[in-house]
């Protein structure tokens, strides 16, 4: 069944070594093809979009009982290979805002006063910690602490 399927897919310029190249070969060789014809889905995406759901298709088969591939088969590739070229190109055109490197310094508090800094971080379910210091006005260590709290 898969090459009914990959004979509908590979362009016809492409088919003398699609079907006889050992794998590296057929791996880099589909990775740079450009079809001579400008086709509506890039090859790549088709290619890699056909190769996905073959794999998938054929582990269900196996793996899950009652598992029966989608009718219309290259259709369903065709569709699913044009969404992701779609979400390919639109995640290529996100605009990413700029770096903004800010500094950021230490201020001592007012002559006779002490300044406490702290900070800490946690991830949800993981580690977490914690620390301060405590200084004087010309910025000397009077004492400090640090903490894993824990989950």
């Amino acid at each position: 069944m898969s090459i009914a399927i990959w004979l509908n897919v590979v362009p016809f310029q492409l088919r003398r070594s699609f079907f006889v190249e050992n794998l590296q070969q057929w791996i880099n060789t589909n990775l740079v093809f450009k079809p001579e014809n400008n086709c509506d889905i890039p090859w790549n995406a088709l290619w890699t979009t056909t190769c996905h759901w073959l794999w998938k298709w054929r582990n269900n088969e196996i793996h899950s009982d009652g598992f029966n591939r989608p009718a219309d088969l290259w259709k369903y590739i065709r569709s699913a290979a044009i969404r992701y070229d779609l979400a390919m190109t639109n995640l290529n055109n996100l605009h990413v805002a700029p770096k903004i490197q800010v500094s950021i310094r230490w201020l001592p508090p007012q002559v006779g006063w002490v300044k406490l800094n702290i900070d800490g971080a946690s991830r949800r379910g993981m580690q977490t910690g914690c620390g301060g210091i405590i200084r004087d006005s010309d910025g000397n260590w009077i004492c400090g602490f640090t903490k894993g709290p824990g989950c």
